[in-house]
């Protein structure tokens, strides 16, 4: 039978002989160790843990998360349009870099902060020491070294609210809030649905001809593809399978090529958790998924003319059917066919210097283009730094933008560290069966050649790598090894 501790004080031997003394259960216990029975034992704060909440405050992860769920608000516009300027509306960039200031001087007020946390410490330092030489490059640039200079500083604070989160917050506590974020997201897409139909006006809708695209307060209807590629492997992972649903009709909605490609993505994560017992097997699998990425671009530059004639044919065949009338054709599978007809074209066009910016091959052309710029000087081995080059870009009046994360870490640290740190995040998020790993796993394959929501758009995935960097240091340290990082 068991007897509370509180009711018989505990007799603990020591070197001066027997002392009574009411023993506590040690708090060195991971919450898993814990007995359900001892929850009347412990004070609030640690009853919190038990679940990995530890009565932190949520306003700051909510905070920190506004900028990646809240990006623009605007009515759409019936017809054409091809920018967001065209539309009665604003976008909450502004407001989403406040809030990371917000973040970083709460945590840089707390001067313990830095010398508790040397791992991001010596981390963000890092960062910034190679912004420091990025800035010192720049300023030999005869136009836009500004705005460039400015992009870096932006970048960084990004970065550092990345980091403090990770502090004021578990990451039970962080996928908490994402998801009910993302809930939120769902009932914005559907009520602005609702809306568009009853009344005709589409608040939160883009057109796609007479097709909407619901977005929510996102920057784009593909800025559904990051976050529900998260949520719905983390939904399979728990066996929640009625997420499913809402991801599916969200993914609908949105109308965007990417995000069905991030739902595909999303299963084959979740498969893999679900069905592949072997812990080393499911590694191998994460691994050939994200390095899938960089080799897809590889493989469309060697076949893209057997792919183009491939893609033509297909769309000829396509139109000829009762098929290639229906929304899903003319929306997401014409629009993927139309960009892979004319990939040779856009190569060749790119080979001979030309800027390829309009089409759905443009963020394909634009990495091209940027590898090409980057591989013919000496940027190719330092790049420009942290968000840098897509300022500089602008303010040159050039089209080799770094569309997702993998293009940014070419273009802000070169060719050779960008694809070592890619190396590095997809290797740490592989072998974790965490749950923000499996959260962000997707988040960051889906990031990788998706730039919906600029760096904002790329937080989910950043802070679960930091969650995991983190974790992976505390388990060295309890295990007595010194840690690698």
């Amino acid at each position: 039978m068991w007897v509370s501790p509180l009711a018989v004080p505990a007799i603990r031997r020591s070197g001066a002989g027997l002392t009574g003394a009411l023993e506590i259960p040690s708090t060195s216990r991971l919450p898993s160790e814990m007995s359900v029975r001892d929850d009347h034992l412990w004070p609030k704060k640690q009853r919190l843990a038990r679940s990995g909440h530890t009565g932190n405050n949520p306003v700051w992860i909510y905070l920190f998360l506004i900028p990646v769920f809240f990006q623009r608000v605007f009515i759409g516009g019936e017809g054409s349009a091809s920018s967001y300027d065209e539309f009665t509306g604003t976008s909450t960039v502004v407001l989403g870099y406040a809030v990371h200031l917000l973040v970083c001087l709460r945590y840089l007020l707390e001067p313990r902060n830095f010398q508790r946390d040397p791992l991001f410490r010596n981390v963000f330092l890092l960062f910034c020491l190679a912004s420091a030489v990025h800035i010192l490059l720049l300023l030999a640039e005869p136009f836009g070294a500004s705005q460039a200079v400015l992009g870096i500083f932006r970048s960084l604070f990004w970065l550092l609210a990345c980091v403090a989160i990770v502090k004021y917050a578990t990451p039970e506590e962080f996928l908490e809030a994402a998801i009910n974020l993302i809930h939120f997201t769902f009932a914005v897409i559907i009520i602005s649905l609702i809306v568009y139909r009853v009344t005709g006006t589409p608040y939160q809708i883009i057109m796609y001809g007479d097709v909407p695209r619901a977005q929510g307060f996102l920057s784009e209807p593909s800025g559904t593809a990051t976050l529900f590629a998260g949520y719905v492997a983390h939904a399979l992972f728990v066996r929640k399978y009625w997420r499913l649903v809402p991801a599916i009709i969200a993914v609908a909605l949105s109308n965007s090529v990417i995000a069905y490609l991030g739902f595909g993505a999303a299963l084959a994560f979740g498969g893999i958790s679900l069905l592949v017992s072997s812990h080393s097997n499911r590694v191998v699998l994460r691994r050939v998924v994200l390095y899938s990425v960089p080799l897809s671009f590889a493989v469309l530059a060697i076949a893209s003319g057997p792919i183009s004639t491939f893609a033509t044919e297909v769309r000829a065949s396509m139109a000829m059917t009762s098929f290639g009338d229906t929304t899903l054709y003319r929306v997401v599978i014409d629009r993927l066919l139309e960009a892979m007809s004319v990939l040779q074209t856009g190569i060749d066009l790119t080979r001979a210097g030309a800027n390829v910016t309009e089409g759905g091959i443009f963020r394909y052309t634009s990495m091209l283009l940027l590898i090409n710029d980057l591989a013919q000087s000496w940027r190719g081995l330092t790049g420009y730094g942290l968000g840098a080059h897509a300022q500089l870009m602008e303010a040159q009046g050039m089209s080799l933008l770094d569309f997702g994360l993998l293009p940014l870490a070419f273009s802000s640290f070169g060719l050779p560290l960008g694809f070592l740190l890619f190396g590095f995040v997809a290797n740490l998020m592989s072998r974790s069966e965490h749950p923000v790993a499996i959260f962000g796993t997707p988040c960051f394959f889906v990031g990788l050649f998706n730039s919906a929501g600029g760096i904002h758009g790329y937080s989910l995935a950043i802070v679960s790598a930091l969650f995991l960097l983190k974790l992976a240091r505390d388990r060295q340290k309890r295990q007595g090894r010194l840690p690698i990082y």
